[in-house]
């Protein structure tokens, strides 16, 4: 037994009213005056999720398909649907050449490629007066997929489920064109955990793989990052106006013949948009290495509506200097290392 609200409608009406009628104190009245409960009574029930009509019988045998079918025609209300195009995003996958595809139901009106529509994230999507700031961007292709096949559309109406490509901004729970107030997911993972990825792995081309694994799976997000002592403008702090190789970019890297190929593969600022983390940014004002660019990088997040929170040490004492913070035997390092732990407690 699931509950009251749960009845089992394989059989006639005889066999389910009684169970029907006590679900709703106004129809337990009209039902011990009348003996009767109608199909607009069940109707309201089922729209108010009070009622749960259950069929029971195998679609392999053929058994019980028909009652199923009389069942969902009787007691179902088509709702009338708007004019204006409205839908409702339900997951983001990538196809087979890697291809951003946003599933939707269409709750309304018309779409067809190359439209251009708003769109609302999660977040804009759970709050009940439509918010600032919807993003317009243009639909490519619409496909409707049956298992590994897909057919292009020119067209998708109110009630299809299809999938769209062109669209970056989109995420599942989100909505596109008209506003569709939701409500924010009320079941969170309990589990976090920490990637530590090996020493020959690219951070940069790691972070956007979550970033796309996020999407698909909206319960794994990237919550924070933590940057310590760091060159993040490389161009410019490896390299002068002439392109000549600087400081540690004379020491470590490679010769200028693969300046352009280094460059793309250690250009930070070009891999941060306004969906980077949140980010805890650690240096010494004695760390010459890094204490320029760590300030300006600072600057360069918040420019990009990145919330950071910026820690400085070594002001009290100049022996402070590069990854101080690994030296736990000094009090400074314990500090920094427990204001770091503070900063991602307020992430979970």
């Amino acid at each position: 037994r699931f509950g009251s609200g749960f009845v089992d409608f394989s059989a006639g009406p005889d066999d389910f009213e009684e169970s029907v009628a006590v679900l709703d104190d106004r129809l337990t009245e009209r039902y011990l005056e009348t003996g009767e409960v109608t199909a607009s009574d069940i109707c309201r029930l089922v729209l108010e999720r009070k009622l749960f009509p259950c069929c029971f019988g195998s679609a392999l045998r053929n058994e019980g398909v028909d009652r199923f079918l009389d069942v969902l025609s009787s007691y179902t209300v088509y709702r009338e649907l708007p004019d204006s195009f409205s839908a409702k995003v339900f997951k983001i996958s990538r196809d087979s050449r890697g291809n951003r595809l946003t599933h939707l139901r269409v709750t309304g009106g018309m779409l067809r490629p190359k439209d251009t529509v708003r769109v609302f994230g999660l977040h804009e999507s759970s709050v009940p007066e439509e918010p600032d700031g919807a993003t317009e961007e243009k639909t490519d292709q619409i496909l409707m997929l049956n298992g590994g096949r897909s057919e292009q559309l020119q067209e998708a109406a109110a009630g299809m489920v299809v999938a769209v490509s062109g669209l970056k901004s989109s995420a599942a729970g989100g909505c596109l064109g008209e506003y569709l107030a939701g409500e924010r997911p009320v079941m969170v993972p309990l589990f976090s955990s920490r990637l530590i990825p090996p020493e020959d792995v690219d951070i940069h081309r790691m972070y956007l793989i979550l970033r796309e694994l996020e999407e698909e799976i909206p319960e794994i997000s990237v919550k924070g990052a933590l940057m310590n002592c760091g060159v993040y403008d490389v161009k410019n702090s490896f390299f002068d106006e002439e392109g000549n190789q600087l400081g540690m970019g004379a020491n470590y890297l490679p010769v200028d013949a693969q300046k352009e190929q280094i460059l793309k593969q250690m250009d930070v600022l070009g891999y941060i948009t306004e969906d980077f983390p949140p980010s805890c940014l650690m240096g010494s004002v004695n760390d010459t290495i890094s204490i320029t660019d760590t300030d300006a990088f600072g600057e360069f997040l918040k420019s990009k509506g990145v919330n950071v929170l910026s820690l400085w040490f070594g002001q009290d004492d100049p022996q402070l200097g590069h990854v101080f913070h690994i030296n736990i035997s000094l009090e400074a390092a314990r500090e920094c290392n427990e204001r770091e732990i503070d900063f991602l407690r307020t992430l979970l």
